[in-house]
Order: structure tokens, then sequence, then C-alpha cells
């Protein structure tokens, strides 16, 4: 712990501040006889909590002689998204074929065709594709601007850019670059023209909202003409986003259950946890209360890496366990087809899974998953997708985007997905560049422009289960059910395995049910 107590030259209040955090973390967990690891400190520090944390951990896993990050980050996601959580028994009770509300309860649902790209895809790749792609999106956006109040913009030829008046415009963004200045320099285009435009470094709060901006997004822009005739300086930056509203709670108590990246196949896929899970839905449980929570599991939904796949990324020939993706898909049907009938399914692909990488994905075809294809609770889907339960619009997405919106946008973490799903609400699309980590088929409609206003947003690819109610969005990331991985440890990153998040539609309350402890 050297690291907190070394002098290192003179110190603001601020890295005093922190230091005192970090040794009075320590001073805690010495107290308490036990180790803690740097990192764990780190999330530690600053809050006010610390010691109810500390406690939680030890009361919940006595015998661990180091309170390591993972432990932490477990307990900090819980608390901060005030989520109720449920350790499942380790060992359950068969109550045999009893009747549940689910059971008699007629499901009330509608796939949202036209938010699928299954069976739709006409891209051909040529010139004319993608310029259709980006004037879809910046005729959907555009209008949409056009509404805010106080804003009135004009087309860019339209433009005075007379000194010092101001202008107001809507825009896609199809250069950013930092100035030899330090200023951020952007290319701004509209359907018939161009212009360049500059934030200033010294304009402190716009510059730091400003460097989150991605490229090809469409936004609104106020700014006055620069001493430079072409060059305008801008002043306020409006994205799209979704209205403010409260979340609407169904009259009937009625729960989602939400899983991901299930990963089978993979050496690192826990299958005796997943298999707890099934058991689960199915109607083995503790007690009285898990009983009724799980009668009233009526959906249930998948967000993507199903399978752990073949050739995915660099050796992973040598963390597979079975090296056949058919068996691999015949394991996963074997899990699914053991999911009560009366619980409607939602499987939507990811990146692992035998679709082509590029979104919009199509749905997983019958030559993978044939059994499940036949069910009649089975549904499968494009990812992304949008599913009307029970009245409310919920929209599906594995979330391939979510690690180039993180590289891309200041503040945004791994440990907290949920966050950047409300940069993909903020900007009403689900990946706003072109031409990034994951690739994109330019399909002359835009499937990944958020055109409907979901009441519940679930996604995954991230590891790390996170939730939070964005301006009346419900935002679910559902985590995964695969320890962690070599790739993991290299970049740092603690998933959180083994919990699935279910949604009580009459409260909109979430809850974790924990199948795995690390």
């Amino acid at each position: 712990m050297g690291h907190y107590l070394r002098a290192r030259g003179p110190k603001g209040k601020a890295e005093v501040k922190k230091m005192q955090g970090a040794r009075q973390v320590l001073d805690y967990a010495l107290q308490k006889n036990t180790l803690i690891d740097k990192k764990a400190i780190e999330l530690l520090e600053g809050r006010e909590n610390f010691t109810e944390l500390i406690d939680e951990a030890l009361s919940e896993n006595p015998s661990d002689a180091v309170i390591t990050e993972e432990r932490i980050s477990q307990l900090i996601v819980r608390k901060d998204t005030k989520v109720s959580t449920t350790l499942m028994p380790s060992v359950f009770v068969e109550k045999g074929k009893k009747r549940f509300f689910r059971d008699e309860y007629k499901a009330n649902y509608r796939i949202m065709e036209e938010s699928d790209i299954t069976g739709k895809s006409y891209s051909e790749g040529k010139i004319e594709d993608f310029l259709a792609y980006f004037r879809d999106k910046f005729s959907f956006l555009e209008p949409m601007l056009k509404k805010r109040q106080g804003f009135e913009p004009k087309p860019l030829s339209r433009i005075e850019r007379s000194a010092k008046r101001e202008i107001e415009f809507i825009a896609m963004v199809r250069d950013k670059r930092k100035s030899k200045n330090g200023h951020l320099l952007f290319v701004l285009e509209d359907m018939e023209n161009e212009l360049p435009a500059l934030v200033l470094k010294d304009d402190v709060k716009l510059f730091e909202k400003a460097s989150g901006i991605m490229q090809d997004e469409v936004l609104g822009f106020k700014a006055v003409k620069s001493s430079n005739s072409e060059l305008v300086i801008i002043k306020e930056v409006i994205w799209p986003d979704i209205p403010a509203r409260n979340f609407k709670p169904i009259k009937e108590q009625l729960n989602i259950a939400c899983v991901s990246d299930t990963h089978v196949g993979s050496k690192m896929f826990l299958e005796k946890e997943f298999s707890k899970f099934i058991s689960w839905l199915s109607g083995s449980y503790g007690n009285g209360k898990e009983a009724e929570k799980v009668s009233r599991i009526k959906y249930l939904t998948i967000t993507g890496d199903l399978c752990d796949g073949i050739g995915v990324y660099p050796e992973q020939i040598e963390e597979l366990a079975i090296k056949d993706i058919n068996q691999q898909y015949e394991l996963f049907a074997e899990f699914i087809k053991q999911v009560p009938e009366s619980i409607e399914v939602f499987i939507i692909p990811g990146n692992h899974d035998a679709v082509r990488r590029a979104d919009p994905q199509p749905a997983l075809g019958k030559e993978f998953a044939k059994e499940l294809h036949s069910l009649g609770n089975i549904h499968m889907l494009g990812s992304p997708s949008m599913v009307e339960i029970e009245g409310l619009k919920t929209l599906l997405y594995h979330g391939n985007s979510m690690h180039q919106i993180n590289e891309a946008v200041p503040g945004m973490d791994m440990k907290k997905p949920n966050k950047t799903m409300e940069e993909m609400l903020k900007r009403r699309t689900l990946v706003p560049t072109y031409g990034l980590r994951y690739p994109i088929v330019p399909e002359k409609k835009d499937y990944l422009l958020i055109r409907e206003v979901p009441d519940i947003f679930i996604t995954g690819d991230m590891h790390h289960n996170g939730y939070s109610n964005y301006k009346g969005t419900l935002c679910i990331n559902a985590g995964a059910w695969q320890s962690t991985t070599k790739l993991q440890v290299q970049l740092g990153h603690v998933p959180t395995p083994g919990i699935s998040p279910t949604i009580d539609l009459q409260t909109g309350k979430i809850t974790e049910n924990l199948f795995y402890q690390a």
C-alpha cells in the first residue's frame, strides 16, 4: 500500500483528499482484520458508504483472504442502481408440476418486424447504397431536431454568415479533429452544402461536451461567424435525444427475465450455473417468495453471443471446450428447450454467433437452430429488434458498438454499460459512426436508428451488468454467463457473470438474481 503513503512532491487539494480517502478505506479494512487489494481501494475511496460495502463483502464471503476489486464492483452496481438482489440457493427443492400464474396468463406481445433486418437485406455495397443509408439517417433526425423550442435552423446554403450574428442549422458531422492550436475543428454538412466550424478550447464546458461528438452524428448547432469568412464558431450543440417522461407501468404484475452472452462452447461457459438458472425458471426454488416471482416471469430475452463461435479472435480454439459450431448450438438448444412453454423467449444474435458480423444482424438461421425455430414460444429475431411486450416497447440490441462509443466519448466505463446505452438514446442511434471497430452494412433504410422511443432497452456484449432509468426508459445490460477470459484479464476488465436481472413491469423495479459467486 506504499503507493498511497509515499510523498511525490507538492499536491493539490483533490489529490490530498483522494489519498486521505484511500487511507481511510485501508485503515477500516485493517480494523476488520482483512486485506483489500489496491484496485478495490480505488473503487471505494471517496465513497461515503465504503464501510457498509466492506462489511457487506465480509458478511457474504467471510472466508475470503482478500477483498477483491470484482467483489466491490458487484456491490457498487447493486447500491448505485437501487437494484435489489436475490442470491439463489445452492440446493433447490423440486416442486413438481405446480401451475404458475404465467401458465394461465395469455401473452400479450407484438414483434415489430419493421425494426428487424431479417430477410430484408438488399445492400450491394454500391455508392448508391451508402448515399441512401446516410440520407435516410439525416432525413429521420432532421425533423426531430427542428421541433426543438427556441431553435430555428436553416439549410447551410441559406445561412447569412454576417459578423456577430447567430446562425442555427442542422448538419451531419463529416469530420472531427484537433486544430494545431488545440481547438476542435469540424467539417459539417447537410444535403446540399458544407462548412467548417470550431469549438474553442477556452469555452471549457462546451469543449468538454463537444469532445463527445462522434463522426456521422446528426446534430443541431447554434454558432456565430468568425473573422474567417468561411469558418463559424459553435456556441451550442443540440442532440436529438429522447423526450423525458415517466416509465409507464402495466396493471398486471408480470416479469421479464434477461440473460445475455451465454458463450456456450467456451471453456469458461458457466454450464452448472446456467443449468441452475433454467431450473429456476422451470419452477425449482427455495421458498414461497421466490416461487411467486418466478411464477410471474412471462418473458425471457437473450441478447446475443449465444455460443462462443469459431475463429472469432486469434487463438480462440485454445479456449473452446466444443470446437464444432453445430455442436455448440445443439447444446444451447438443449438448455433453451427446457424453458417452460408458457414463457415467451426472444433471442437475438451477437458478434460471436453464426450470422454476419456487421450490424444490423439478421436472426440466426434454421441451419444452426432448427429445433428452436420449430418451438412456438421461441422467437429468433435480428439485432437490433423491437418487441412490444404488454404494451411496452422493448428494444433488443447485442451491443456491438458499445466499445467504440466508450473509446470516443469521455467518461464512459466498461463497468457502467448503462451509461453507454444512455449515449445511444441521446444520439437516437445504436451505432453513431460508420466504419469504426465493427462493420455496418449500408442498407437503404438505417435499421440502427432508434426510431421509436423504447420503454425498455436491453443489451449485452459488455459482460457487466448495469441498470438505469434514462428519461423514462429502463436501460438493462444483462451481463454474461462466461467467467473471466484471458483478453478481459489483459484489459483489466472485471465481468459480472451468472446474474439474471428480472424486470417487474408493474413497478419498473429491477431485481438481480445471482447464480454464481466468484
